[in-house]
């Protein structure tokens, strides 16, 4: 974000902060809604000028993303092979997992914290302008209560329409903020729909990957028995050694063969 968007955007935080405290504390708020739309204006012309290098950045987010993902899957496939290496000192089958899937769980990762954040202040903007007309209709309950008690004020009419007005305004401010709300928590709910997928797409892959190499060491495995058996068959002399020489699978290996387990 170069200077100029840093300083429109300050410009227009600080109109913000001007109108909603001129709503808070009932002042003329005419020429504080002017400032924030020309504060708005300046904002989405400098914005639309930073389209170049906000591109850049979505570059080097996007390139941090994939080395975060490269790590992931090398990790998982890391794990895979250190258990295969612990079942037997052969040939190891590699592991392969699209780095694409890990990718696609980093972004939706960043994505749903990104609508979380969003959701919260949605709500702390809300709870804020509900607040003020509470207290707004807290004054007028008082003005109200205080003339019906016969003590009346010069200005009582003029602090009732004003009350009235910001009252009014407040009350589109609320239904704006909580459509906000409603967008934001929908947001949300998507986002963590896309991450819980994402995510499962990449356990399943993982768990996939998993599986095929252990079908492809038990494949190795039995060739190495059945080389190993031959030759053993082969050089069986009966007056040299006893058939207890010959190797046959032993019952628990039968028993997974036959039964799965």
């Amino acid at each position: 974000m170069n200077d100029l968007r840093t300083a429109a955007a300050n410009r227009l935080n600080t109109a913000q902060s001007a109108l909603t405290s001129a709503l808070e504390f009932g002042a003329d708020t005419a020429q504080h809604h002017a400032a924030v739309q020309a504060a708005e204006r300046d904002l989405a012309l400098i914005e639309a000028q930073d389209a170049g290098q906000m591109q850049a950045a979505k570059e080097d987010i996007e390139a941090q993303v994939e080395e975060q993902a490269r790590r992931e899957v090398e990790d998982a496939t890391a794990a895979i092979h250190a258990e295969l290496v612990e079942l037997a000192a052969i040939v190891i089958p590699d592991a392969h997992i699209p780095v694409a899937l890990a990718m696609s769980v980093q972004r939706a990762g960043r994505a749903l914290q990104i609508a979380q954040e969003a959701e919260a202040a949605a709500h702390t903007s809300l709870r804020a302008v509900q607040q003020r007309q509470t207290d707004l209709e807290a004054q007028r309950q008082a003005i109200v209560t205080r003339r019906a008690a016969g003590e009346t004020r010069d200005d009582d009419a003029g602090k009732l329409l004003l009350i009235d007005a910001d009252k009014e305004a407040l009350t589109k401010l609320i239904d704006e903020r909580r459509q906000t709300v409603n967008q934001a928590t929908t947001a949300t709910r998507a986002a963590q729909t896309a991450f819980d997928q994402a995510r499962g797409q990449l356990q399943t892959a993982i768990a996939t990957e998993h599986h095929r190499c252990l079908k492809a060491l038990s494949d190795t495995v039995d060739g190495v028995l059945c080389r190993s058996a031959k030759a053993t068959a082969k050089d069986y002399n009966p007056l040299l050694c006893s058939a207890l020489h010959i190797w046959r699978p032993s019952l628990e290996l039968r028993r997974i063969i036959e039964h799965g387990r």
